[in-house]
Parts: structure tokens; sequence; C-alpha cells
């Protein structure tokens, strides 16, 4: 399995939160590096490739999926972490930026409780993110598939893949256009490659 994050988008380059109030696509940079994402994983032999509805998580699968001549399957439950009221703001204010660290500060000590203003709880992520992995876990048998989407989703979303603590969440802060694998054997999960980016280096 490999587990992809979205390549850059306009809100990374002009370094803006983006979860539901803004959808923007992939920046000129982001679509090159679909394109060599796509380079990258169209001899694997994927056969189901998943992704967030969100526009710049679903370029990135559709260039892939032209590529291995697929199918997009949307699972809305991969979207990026719902900031709230943060939101459409720019993550180059320090105020803005602080308050995203201390969510996740309390998020890495376990609070499920703790939440964006307006937005998620980690127990509401933690819950849609058990959901995708119900739905892996079934496809899996089918063959390699591919996933797409979002930083602090697959922030929270990988440990519980791995059956890791969540208190190590920075371990988890991938790269834009990165690829980990995954090996799903008898329903276990093992890491293979996190956070892999070579192919953006060529």
């Amino acid at each position: 399995m490999f587990l992809i994050r979205h390549a850059e988008s306009e809100a990374n380059a002009s370094r803006t939160f983006a979860a539901r109030v803004i959808d923007p696509p992939l920046s000129p940079r982001g679509v090159k590096d679909a394109d060599r994402i796509a380079e990258r994983l169209a001899p694997e032999g994927i056969r189901q490739i998943y992704a967030s509805p969100l526009h710049r998580s679903l370029q990135t699968a559709q260039t892939l999926a032209s590529k291995c001549h697929l199918e997009v399957d949307l699972l809305p439950e991969l979207r990026e972490v719902n900031v709230g009221v943060l939101d459409g703001k720019s993550s180059k204010s320090k105020k803005n930026w602080e308050i995203y660290e201390r969510v996740l500060e309390r998020w890495s000590v376990g609070d499920m409780e703790a939440a964006f203003e307006g937005g998620e709880s980690l127990g509401e992520v933690c819950e849609r993110a058990r959901r995708v992995l119900e739905i892996l876990h079934s496809a899996s048998d089918s063959g390699c598939i591919a996933v797409v989407t979002h930083a602090v989703f697959l922030m929270i979303f990988l440990p519980l893949f791995l059956n890791d603590s969540l208190t190590d969440l920075k371990r988890y802060s991938l790269p834009r256009g990165s690829i980990t694998t995954v090996l799903v054997r008898n329903g276990t999960a093992q890491l293979i490659e996190l956070g892999s980016i070579e192919h953006l280096q060529r």
C-alpha cells in the first residue's frame, strides 16, 4: 500500500490553512510533482486508488490514475483535518501558527477532546481514520493500493494504521508529495518506507 501526501497546492505555496473553507488546486510545482509521483508508482501494479475529494488530493490521484489506467475512488473520510477558525487564514501569522501548534501539542499527549475552535477534535479524526482503516484492510486483499490524502490526516492515520503511539505525531509529519510504503499481510501493517521524496529530486 502506498500512502501519498498530495503534491504542493496553491495554499501550501502561499502558506494558507485549507480544509473546508477554501479548496485550492495544485500549484505549477505541484502539477510537476504529481507527474513525478505517477512516474514512480505506475510500474508498481496498483489495482485501486483512493483519494480525498479535495481538489489538491484529487488532482494528484487523477494524475496517477491516468498512468495506471484506473479510476479514482473518492473517500470523504480522507479529507484534511478541519482546522475550524484557522481555515482560509495565513499560517505565516505567528498567532495563527501558535494556535495550530497548541492543538497538536494537546493531541500529542492523547487529549481526545482537544479540538480546533469550530473544527475537529482528535477523537473525531481518529473515528474517521478507523473507518478508512476498515475500508483499506478489506481492499488490500485485492492487491496493491494507493491512497492520496493530506498532511495532518496522515499524522493521525499512520500511527493508528501501524499500531503506534499517538504521542509521537511529529514523526509522521511528512513532506508534500511524499510516498509512504506499507506492507499489509494477514491484517497487520508493516512500515517499509516513511515519507520518501526521492522521486521528486530526479
